[in-house]
Parts: structure tokens; sequence; C-alpha cells
């Protein structure tokens, strides 16, 4: 149930509302002001700011704990319906070698992280954290990833172990992946990835333990 604190003026007019409004002023009714306002779905919540925030993509042995964590650095909702997350093979005109649908995420609010990883990282994240089943191992370097959305294009690049993107890249060796350490995002976006990232201590879920 919505509640106005104040009674409108005659002919006052919002942008929209959500739920059931009711309204104690005698005869006063609520109506559309045209017949678009009847079943108008709400834009989607601009997914602009989010960003990927750590990746590990290479253990010791077989790589079984790899994943990728998405942050919304915003101050508003992001919704992730309509967004990918593409995976970058840095070899002959660096095709997509997968394409994962974010949709299942939902949104995301400000600060909120998400989880793209392998069942044995999703199965000891916080049950609060969104996630979803990484369905192909992510590759090795020279690769990277792109958060795409159809209308805004490119949101977020990474780029690693030699290739470089919309946001240049991270020189890292896959080797460096040592057990436990992943490529963690520290500060704000700054449009160079050589400048943001920094191997850390994994912590899929976890604020990254920067400095």
């Amino acid at each position: 149930m919505y509640s106005y604190r104040s009674l409108p003026e005659l002919g006052e007019t919002w942008a929209g509302v959500t739920g059931v409004l009711r309204l104690g002023n005698g005869d006063t009714k609520l109506i559309p002001r045209d017949v678009m306002d009847l079943g108008r779905v709400d834009p989607p919540l601009d997914p602009s700011a989010v960003v990927i925030n750590e990746v590990d993509y290479a253990q010791p042995g077989a790589d079984n704990a790899e994943f990728i964590e998405l942050k919304n650095t915003g101050v508003t909702g992001a919704s992730l319906v309509g967004v990918s997350l593409a995976m970058v093979n840095g070899t002959e005109g660096n095709p997509n070698y997968r394409v994962i649908p974010l949709d299942g995420l939902g949104e995301l609010e400000p600060g909120e992280i998400a989880v793209i990883g392998a069942e044995a990282v999703l199965m000891n994240l916080d049950p609060s954290v969104k996630r979803l089943a990484l369905p192909v191992s992510i590759q090795n370097g020279p690769d990277g990833l792109r958060l795409t959305e159809a209308s805004t294009g490119t949101i977020d690049a990474l780029g690693y172990a030699g290739l470089s993107l919309e946001e240049g890249a991270v020189s890292v060796e896959d080797s460096e992946l040592d057990e436990g350490v992943s490529l963690s995002r520290c500060g704000l976006d700054s449009g160079d990835n050589a400048q943001d990232f920094t191997l850390l201590s994994s912590s899929p879920g976890l604020d990254n333990p920067c400095e």
C-alpha cells in the first residue's frame, strides 16, 4: 500500500505510480494522462557503473576454482537484464569463445557483488551473494572479458596476459595466479586496467583486500 503525505492539487501529475495508491479525498480519482501510461514498463536501471572487479582464471594443476566477480560501483541500482559477459579469445581477431547472458542476476544494489564461477567457488559463497554457474573454463592468456549491453555497447573490459582491449591490458603471467591469488580491482575505474588491477588474495563475493 502506498500513501500520499498531502492531498494532491487538482491537475497535478506524476511521472509514474508503482503499486496501489489510495487517495482519501472524497470523489478524487487517479487517471492516466494518456493511453501510453497504461501498462507502462519502467525503464531498466542503468548498468554502466557495473565493472569486472576480480578474476581468477588459473590455478596450479586443474583450473577448478575459477571465477569472475562483478560489482556495482554506482550510487543507484543497476539492472543486468540484457547485459552479457563475453569471454574473448586473444588470437585471430579476438573472437568471443563464449557469451554468458547475465539476466539471471537481476539487479545489483550500490556496492553489491555478483560471482560467475565454478561450483567449488559458488558453494563457499555467503548465501546472500548473487551467483551464476560458469558454463565453460576461463581460458588462460592472452585473453579477456567484456561486459556488453545492446544499447550501451561495451560497459567494461579486461584484457590479461598480453591481450589489450578497450581499457588496456594487465601485465600478468598465467603462472603468477598461484593458488589463492587473483586479478583484483582497487580504487575507482580509471579506464586503465594496468593501473586499476593488481594481484591480491582471492576474495570471491567479498570486497577486495586492497590496502
